[in-house]
């Protein structure tokens, strides 16, 4: 793994004292790679040596023999060891077993090479409390923390910095994500130092370029182009002291202006980094499942993969609307394609999470999307199954262009609240043309007019309208990988909750606000109710324009189908209850209390953890789909293809589309010439526009030129002359 650090293991050997210092002869060498944190289980784990009563030290690869510490799992030392490994993947270790025998002597040899500011190998054999002792010493002095400084600027200190020890040149690894190149920072590779020069020219919007390239060199300077060269230059080759390529001459700061460009940013290199993070994303979709069920243990997270060639990535979502016409998302998922089978399993998993049964009771609303149509079919037989105005309207609009009539009729039926309206709207549009009132039929009205809408949920919507408004929200986020994508509609999510939440707490009213907004409405329309007449069993008769409405009030329903419909008192129930001097609040549906509002955004989401805590998911690996190339014209996800009627989003000229179009050829209309059909009809008579007279410029010898417009022919206007008049200037 690319976290692991390799562990140079002396052992079967031991310390001797020199002439030129302390050195670890007979040894047996043996290399192991593993996580710092495992070194003492890997060590076993090799079986190269017995561990009891071996005593064991470390050092870094730029120190000294003489500067070896000793190294307990789990102490001090052990814990310096696990942070340089941060910056160094090597470290070496020595094991000496322990004789008794031997004791006095090596103490003798050993305690004149140690440093005293270390912990001497022998005078620890001495003195076994003494390890204790000075960890807890350098325990306490390490882990003193000043209040007013920066804990972060003292996290970054790395082991053997000038910070540590004067004495020693100090380094620093590169830390992938900072963006900051410096001297003296090492990298494993010179790949490495690339990726941090690419890493620093994008984080920080600079131009740069490779001058000199290499296995075990590499250059780059400032390729802004002006009068002066910048001085921005950076070189990085390979350092035997710390076995690792590290930066020996840097030019930090640019004597030119930023252009706006980087000349590193090829193709290529443009698209390794998208398919990196998109692998990368792909590959740890499982680790983001158990996250996310780990942090909300209620949700459900269902992942199916299946062996595919080609496919692309489409999203699903469903959403619910709340008591104050709001939408709450409560499932997305995120499919290759939309077909029945990937409809059929997204509403598999919702109608399993919120326990629809055969969908009796509920209500749902979509396009017609002709695989979603049959899996509600399959698996929600008897859901209401509504679906959006706006859709059918768009999709005749464009059989029926030119009819600006028809806008207005069509949504007369739509709105219809009852069959009465239904069918009057109707007649009226079939015999405006009775062509689109056949096309209308054709696609059974009854499932997007309110005429027909079930008074269960209290709820007269038949627009797809807030499906639309939650999906364009999602264009930032549909841009992202994939992991990054679900991560952003989870956030979003989040915040929704949060901040209706927090608007929740100033609202004092007893219903929410649709209540009190449709009640206005209907107030102002109660004028036209003039008569009511009261009738038995809480039943009254309310005349409007001429026709007579029955009002229940007990049962809170009335002719129109508005009261039954919304759950908010229509016209000619407020007219009962201005009558019988009543309070209109009282015969409002309870789903609109603000207390169940309040207690829809009770619960939020829990917050998940960071991809680099998470926990690494057993089994393969999921790898990304091929993306096929697609035919035609890329289309733009982000833009939703807007329909004939709506207007354009720069509007700089008068639109054509409601005027029309006639034949250049015969002159008649719908058609042009291109597929003019009427061979017997004689051409259109064009017409002839007069040739606009240009005057030869002067000094042309075209003859004599005209007078100017401004001047009368005939004698020259100037008394002075006698003869006739000159050309003007």
């Amino acid at each position: 793994m690319s976290g692991d650090t390799t562990f140079i293991i002396n052992y079967d050997g031991k310390f001797e004292n020199l002439e030129e210092g302390p050195t670890y002869v007979g040894r047996n060498i043996h290399y192991l790679e593993t996580a710092a944190q495992f070194l003492f289980g890997g060590i076993i784990s090799a079986g190269i040596v017995d561990m009891y009563g071996q005593r064991v030290w470390y050092k870094l690869p730029n120190e000294r023999l003489s500067e070896l510490k000793v190294l307990c799992d789990g102490g001090i030392n052990f814990q310096n060891m696990c942070t340089a490994t941060q910056w160094v993947r090597k470290v070496e270790v020595y094991l000496e077993h322990e004789e008794v025998n031997k004791e006095a002597e090596e103490t003798e040899s050993l305690d004149e090479n140690v440093d005293d500011s270390r912990i001497g190998r022998n005078e620890a054999r001495e003195n076994p409390e003494s390890d204790l002792q000075e960890e807890a010493v350098e325990e306490i002095v390490l882990g003193f923390v000043d209040e007013e400084e920066d804990n972060e600027a003292l996290r970054d200190t790395p082991p053997a910095s000038d910070d540590e020890d004067d004495t020693e040149p100090g380094y620093e690894r590169w830390r992938r994500g900072s963006g900051e190149l410096k001297i003296m920072h090492v990298f494993e590779s010179i790949k490495e130092f690339k990726e941090a020069v690419l890493e620093y020219a994008l984080m920080g919007g600079w131009n740069v370029n490779y001058t000199r390239w290499g296995n075990d060199i590499s250059e780059a300077k400032c390729a802004v182009v002006g009068e002066v060269p910048c001085t921005w230059r950076i070189y990085c080759s390979y350092e035997r002291v710390v076995d690792a390529y590290m930066v020996k001459s840097f030019q930090e700061e640019h004597s030119c202006t930023k252009d706006g460009y980087c000349k590193l940013l090829t193709d290529s290199v443009i698209g390794r980094l998208l398919i990196n993070e998109f692998d990368e994303q792909f590959a740890r979709i499982k680790d983001y499942k158990e996250q996310i069920l780990e942090s909300n243990p209620e949700s459900t997270v269902d992942l199916v993969t299946t062996i595919r060639d080609d496919g692309i990535t489409r999203g699903y979502n469903a959403s619910c609307v709340l008591n104050n016409n709001q939408i709450y998302p409560v499932a997305w998922g995120i499919v290759q394609v939309e077909d029945t089978d990937n409809w059929k399993w997204f509403i598999q998993r919702v109608k399993s999470d919120l326990d629809l049964k055969n969908g009796e009771g509920f209500t749902l609303i979509s396009d017609k999307q002709k695989g979603l149509i049959k899996a509600v079919e399959e698996e929600l037989p008897h859901i209401e199954h509504r679906t959006c105005a706006r859709h059918i309207y768009g999709n005749i609009k464009k059989l029926h262009p030119n009819k600006p009539r028809f806008k207005n009729l069509f949504w007369a039926v739509a709105n219809s609240f009852n069959e009465g309206d239904y069918k009057a709207a109707l007649k009226e549009l079939k015999a405006f043309d009775s062509q689109i009132y056949d096309d209308l039929m054709v696609r059974d009205p009854t499932t997007c007019t309110r005429a027909f809408f079930s008074t269960t949920p209290s709820c007269e919507d038949g627009l797809n309208n807030f499906s639309e408004s939650y999906n364009s929200g999602l264009k930032k986020a549909r841009s992202l990988p994939l992991v990054g994508m679900l991560a952003t509609m989870r956030r979003q999510a989040m915040v929704r909750i949060e901040v209706r939440k927090k608007k929740l707490v100033k609202y004092k009213a007893k219903y929410s606000l649709k209540v009190a907004k449709t009640i206005a409405e209907e107030t102002k329309n109660r004028k036209w109710c003039k008569k009511r007449t009261p009738g038995p069993n809480g039943v009254s008769e309310v005349e409007e324009n001429g026709i007579s409405h029955t009002v229940n009030m007990d049962r809170r329903t009335c002719t129109c189908r508005r009261w039954d419909l919304t759950g908010i008192p229509c016209r000619h129930a407020l007219k009962v209850i201005q009558d019988k001097k009543l309070n209109a609040e009282n015969f409002v549906a309870d789903c609109y209390l603000t207390t169940l509002w309040k207690q829809q955004y009770s619960d939020s989401i829990t917050p998940v953890e960071g991809m680099k805590f998470w926990k690494e998911a057993p089994g393969s690996q999921i790898q990304p789909p091929a993306r096929p190339a697609e035919k035609g014209r890329k289309k733009n996800p982000e833009k939703r293809k807007k329909s004939i009627y709506e207007s354009p989003t720069k509007g700089k000229k008068v639109s054509k589309h409601l005027k029309t179009i006639h034949c250049y050829r015969c002159g008649f209309p719908g058609h042009n010439s291109l597929y003019c059909k009427n061979d017997g009809v004689p051409n259109k008579p064009r017409k002839i526009y007069p040739r606009k007279k240009t005057q030869p410029s002067q000094g042309e010898g075209q003859g004599p030129s005209q007078p100017s417009q401004s001047e009368a022919p005939g004698p020259s206007q100037s008394s002075q002359a006698q003869g006739p008049s000159q050309p003007p200037a």
